[in-house]
Parts: structure tokens; C-alpha cells; sequence
């Protein structure tokens, strides 16, 4: 649980010092929800992320809230602490997971 509060706290904190290091594009990030091969699409501009897309996924039904629900919370708060959706919380911290992914690939 430590380790989960510490990167989301560190993923928070490169979230804010995205204008110093992001370039405006788009990043693909892979990760693991319930089920392997949940990948996203994050669409970064200059003031922050601009869309968050799941491109792919192997997720189950009760997962698919998720689905939609985290990409829009992430974009509104402008950052990974968010909650997560009740019922699809393995899917939910695939998401989280996958868009790190993302955010690490445009060195965020």
C-alpha cells in the first residue's frame, strides 16, 4: 500500500511539472488491468492532457465502467489521484498504470 501512495504521489508531482519537460503529442502507455493488454492513448498539449484514449483492452463487463469513467477523471483533475471506479478497481489501477506509462514515455 506504501509503495501504491508513493507513486501515485511521485506520478502526481510529475503531472505538475508537465509543462517543463512534456512535449505537446501524443503517448502510448501498456499496462495491465484485470487481463493483460490494456493500452491508452495520452494526448498531451501545452497547458496539460489535453485526452486520454483506451485504445485496446481484454477487460470483462464489470470493468467497463472504468473504461470511460477514468480517462474523463484524470483529464478534469489534471492528474493521477483520482478515485477509483467501485467494482472495477483492478481495470481502474490498469488505467492509472497504463497512463504512467504514457506520461514516463513523454518524460513527464
Amino acid at each position: 500500500m506504501r509503495k501504491r501512495l508513493l507513486s501515485l504521489v511521485l506520478a502526481a508531482a510529475m503531472l505538475l511539472s508537465l509543462n517543463a519537460f512534456a512535449a505537446p503529442g501524443t503517448y502510448e502507455g501498456e499496462a495491465k488491468g484485470m487481463h493483460e493488454g490494456l493500452k491508452v492513448a495520452v494526448t498531451l498539449n501545452d497547458s496539460g492532457i489535453e485526452k486520454i484514449e483506451v485504445l485496446a483492452h481484454q477487460e470483462t463487463a464489470p470493468g467497463w465502467p472504468a473504461l470511460e469513467k477514468m480517462p474523463e477523471a484524470i483529464v478534469a483533475a489534471q492528474s493521477l489521484k483520482v478515485d477509483t471506479v467501485a467494482g472495477a478497481t483492478r481495470t481502474s489501477e490498469g488505467i492509472l498504470a497504463a497512463v504512467k506509462d504514457a506520461l514516463t514515455k513523454a518524460n513527464v
